[in-house]
């Protein structure tokens, strides 16, 4: 224990704190004689304890910390913008993606190279099944949509 005046008071245990740090610098002191610390990065007891980097912060005041809090409420609602949907690539733009790819690959031999040429050609492949399935046959009708309404081609 540390050299110090305790003083038993009432069922509590007071400390001299002052003479409870010149313990602890003389602790200090004979380690650093065994060369054990080095002066170089001592710290004193008080700078331990309360380093200088906390006293620097500033406490808000009730009217900053409303300030603060409705400024990051203005913020967060901005965000809360729902960005512009995805837009779906054609079928066009889909192919001609396919035909890059395998441009780019056609010369590798490697097997991931071959995987991924022989999933490119599938997924092409049913992609135009698919097209060709959901396709429908145009009308003249098709054509002329802004010039006659529909009562007009019952007539026809």
């Amino acid at each position: 224990m540390f050299p110090g005046n305790l003083s038993n008071d009432s069922k509590r245990t007071v400390v001299d704190v002052n003479e409870v740090h010149a313990g602890l610098e003389d602790q200090i002191g004979r380690l650093q004689s065994f060369g054990l610390v080095h002066p170089t990065n001592q710290m004193t007891i008080k700078e331990l304890l309360d380093p200088p980097q906390d006293n620097s912060f500033a406490m808000w005041t009730t009217e900053e910390i409303f300030e603060s809090q409705k400024n990051n409420s203005v913020d967060s609602e901005s965000d809360d913008e729902d960005p512009e949907p995805r837009v779906k690539p054609t079928a066009k733009s889909v192919f001609s993606a396919i035909a890059l790819i395998n441009n780019y690959i056609q010369d590798e031999d490697s097997m991931v190279a071959n995987h991924l040429n022989h999933a490119l050609h599938n997924y092409s492949k049913g992609l135009s099944d698919r097209l060709i399935t959901n396709a429908r046959q145009s009308s003249i009708h098709d054509f002329f949509k802004h010039g006659t309404s529909s009562e007009d081609r019952d007539h026809l």
